[in-house]
């Protein structure tokens, strides 16, 4: 049985905020940044690094690329770290807002003298999807106890994740159908 689910911004507290909304604070690391199966945190070595990019800086860039269509209001936004200037550092972010979260992995692309330049890739942490499905699923007649992810959801388009569950049904099958501003769709099929 071959369902969309689709978590909007307000209607869960798994809230998905895939686009360009990051960002990074000076407060403590956040909790539970697991990334998507294959991505790695390590990146490039960082050790002496001639320049970086601070949490405080990082959080003004990111909040700064937010789309315009992207609703007005505040986002509490932690990262683990600085952003080494070493091309392929890379940094964790976690995005929260209105109960729900979503993370970025910000990646140094170039360094130009003490510019740092980074895109982000973003993912739906694993933590989220374990909370939200094991509702869509009863919702729609399934018998689901809980819902066990291996890793966090990468926010591309076709990507796909194959999810455990206990009860009668035995695995989650997710692959991300779009991704529409603060909105991503992703079928699921319960198995």
């Amino acid at each position: 049985m071959r369902r969309l689910l689709s978590l909007v911004l307000r209607s869960l507290a798994a809230l998905l905020l895939l686009s360009a909304v990051t960002g990074c604070s000076d407060d403590a690391p956040a909790a539970e940044p697991s990334v998507p199966e294959g991505w790695s945190t390590t990146g490039a070595a960082t050790a002496g690094a001639p320049t970086s990019l601070a949490r405080a800086d990082l959080v003004d860039q990111l909040t700064d690329a937010l789309p315009v269509d992207a609703p007005l209001g505040s986002f509490d936004v932690t990262c683990e770290g600085d952003l080494a200037g070493v091309v392929g550092a890379r940094q964790v972010c976690t995005i929260e807002r209105d109960g729900g979260r979503t993370g970025a992995l910000v990646e140094t692309i170039a360094v130009d003298g003490d510019t740092v330049q980074w895109e982000e890739q973003y993912f739906v942490h694993a933590a989220d999807l374990e909370e939200a499905l094991p509702g869509r699923i009863r919702e729609r007649g399934g018998d689901v106890d809980t819902v066990t992810c291996p890793s966090s959801l990468p926010g591309e388009v076709g990507a796909e994740m194959t999810c455990t569950a206990t009860g009668g049904i035995r695995e989650v099958a997710l692959t991300v159908r779009s991704i529409d501003g603060l909105r991503v769709d992703f079928d699921f099929e319960a198995r």
